[in-house]
């Protein structure tokens, strides 16, 4: 059978793999493990919470150190706000905080409390 004649001369292949410098292939998916490592670092989140502080910290200085306000001024500095409180806020929710472990208290008074639920195990007693 023939193809449809709009896919005549066109054939589906994938693209050829890029090649570096150094003569060795690269397919899009990998890079060069030193740019994966500047990536991750670059994606801490106390880089985050660096960058997003300071970012926000030119918004105001920028808008102290300028005498006339414009109306189109305020609204280029809320839509620049966005950007850095999303930056700090994924740092923060990236940000591995473990609590303290609390500390046994005895009870004041000393009432002693030894109730156990009966469905417990003996184990778990």
């Amino acid at each position: 059978t023939a193809p449809p004649p709009m896919l005549v001369g066109f054939a589906l292949t994938p693209p050829p793999p890029i090649a570096r410098p150094c003569g060795v292939a690269l397919t899009p998916r990998c890079g060069s493990p030193h740019a994966s490592g500047l990536l991750r670092r670059l994606r801490s989140p106390e880089v985050s919470l660096v960058a997003g502080g300071s970012l926000l910290l030119a918004l105001v200085v920028n808008r102290l150190a300028t005498e006339e306000l414009l109306n189109s001024q305020s609204r280029a500095d809320l839509i620049a706000t966005v950007g850095p409180v999303l930056l700090m806020l994924d740092g923060l929710s990236n940000l591995a905080i473990t609590p303290a472990e609390p500390e046994p208290v005895s009870l004041a008074g000393g009432v002693a409390v030894d109730w156990l639920d009966p469905v417990v195990s003996g184990d778990a007693r």
